[in-house]
């Protein structure tokens, strides 16, 4: 546990876990985007 805050708070690290949240909040987007115009489509 307390590697994971030490490495929080090392900058490098909270700039890898920034950056992983974006990736994943766009990719999650997309994701749910596709299954919405799939399931318009679909009916």
């Amino acid at each position: 546990m307390e590697k994971i805050f030490e490495y929080i708070s090392h900058r490098e690290g909270r700039q890898r876990i920034i950056t992983f949240i974006g990736v994943f909040s766009i990719v999650g987007g997309v994701i749910v985007t596709a299954v919405l115009l799939l399931a318009t489509y679909l009916r």
